[in-house]
């Protein structure tokens, strides 16, 4: 039963997301909709699934149950999402039922919850346990955040969305804007302050681990950045654009399953080492394709520029056709000088490896000595490998007269 309880968690939470999806899916209107829907589902089942993995496979690491809580808390958008009450409530009701107001009390603070769950996974990534008890303060910390955000969110003068579509006023609040606003201060602070300290644990966690743990850290972390950069890119678009449309939040919730994905492999410790290949090439192909589209777009500008008067059209096939040509032909020697300048600059312990391999097979073609060849051989596997001892035998062999 301990085995099949996890599961079943799993499982209702899930079910759950999923009647909310399906009761937010009532007032959809376009395709992109129900695709957002459908992969918030998806989000919810796999961060769900891989928590309850966790818990089975390692029963004394706390990650796994973290994860089904935030798994627990995403799949309740009625408390979190403004976009739902306002489905069902836009305009504000005119009695305030006991019901309503739980509802709009937990909309000020119950998002909350699973960002302090996230940087507890962080915090704890990826053993499940602290660094030391000396790191336990966080966790109060984290106490603190939401009970100051939930009292705070109880007795505010006026209750509505935090998208503030509308207000009405709260019938046992007594708490001015003014007031609020410096009781918000503290509880920001605090998060601050567990965000810090996760990111200052994961840090010494890398720096004082072995092989393995940095191994498991680096799967977070690049999966952090891609989001990172994903929703930094988001921020740009709806600030020049003022607007956020469909397909961006599909895109952001399609790069949130890395996440639970890298956690899995990093835990569970599958294909460990495939972080490193993933790095590099992503690292390569993104300077790769802004190079080539830097390249391209100038070069297309270039030749409009200095053969726009013989086309009676300045965009003219012929020019999209050569500039089409010059990246393929650029595409392998770009793609080769940029992976050789990141194995420099980043994985300078496989460059070396790598140099060294191809010296040795420049000795070995050429040279007849076998003494030579023998420290050539030894050289090469002290410098790649990196081993405590070698020892090299040679069988002798006697020629039959």
């Amino acid at each position: 039963m301990k085995r099949i309880s996890p599961w079943l968690i799993a499982g209702l939470i899930t079910m759950i997301g999923a009647v909310q999806a399906i009761f937010l899916l009532r007032t959809a209107v376009e395709l992109a909709n129900f695709i957002e829907q459908f992969i918030f589902v998806l989000d919810i089942a796999l961060i769900a699934f891989i928590g309850a993995l966790i818990v089975i496979r390692q029963s004394g690491n706390i990650i796994g149950w973290l994860m089904l809580a935030v798994a627990l808390v995403t799949s309740l958008p009625i408390f979190y999402d403004p976009a739902f009450i306002n489905t069902f409530f836009p305009e504000p009701p005119r009695v305030l039922s006991p019901g309503i107001w739980v509802l709009l009390w937990l909309q000020g603070w119950f998002w909350l919850v699973q960002m302090v769950l996230i940087f507890q996974i962080v915090l704890r990534f990826p053993n499940g346990k602290l660094l030391s008890t000396r790191w336990s303060w966080l966790s109060w910390v984290s106490v603190g955040i939401l009970i100051v955000a939930a009292v705070e969110s109880a007795f505010t003068e006026l209750f509505g969305p935090i998208n503030n579509t509308w207000e009405v006023v709260n019938p046992v609040g007594f708490m001015t804007r003014d007031v609020t606003d410096g009781i918000s201060l503290l509880w920001v602070l605090g998060l601050l302050v567990l965000a810090a300290g996760s990111l200052v644990a994961l840090v010494l966690r890398f720096r004082r681990g072995d092989n393995v743990s940095r191994q498991q850290i680096k799967w977070l972390l690049f999966a952090g950045v891609v989001l990172v950069i994903v929703a930094i890119s988001g921020l740009a678009f709806f600030s020049v654009y003022s607007d956020s449309p469909a397909w961006l939040d599909i895109i952001v919730q399609i790069v949130l399953m890395t996440l639970p994905l890298a956690v899995a492999n990093a835990i569970l410790r599958y294909r460990l080492y495939d972080i490193d290949i993933i790095i590099r090439r992503t690292l390569s192909y993104s300077i790769l394709t802004a190079a080539l589209a830097l390249i391209y777009f100038g070069a297309v500008a270039l030749l409009q520029y200095m053969f726009g008067g013989l086309f009676s059209n300045s965009n003219s096939p012929l020019i999209i056709v050569i500039s089409t040509l010059a990246i393929a032909a650029l595409f392998n020697p770009l793609r080769n000088r940029i992976q050789a300048f990141i194995d420099r600059r980043f994985f300078r312990s496989k460059y070396d490896a790598e140099k060294a391999l191809a010296d040795f097979s420049a000795v070995a073609r050429d040279e007849v000595d076998i003494v030579r060849l023998s420290g050539s051989l030894l050289s090469v596997i002290e410098k790649t490998i990196q081993p405590e001892q070698i020892n090299l035998w040679l069988r002798e062999t006697t020629r039959e007269k």
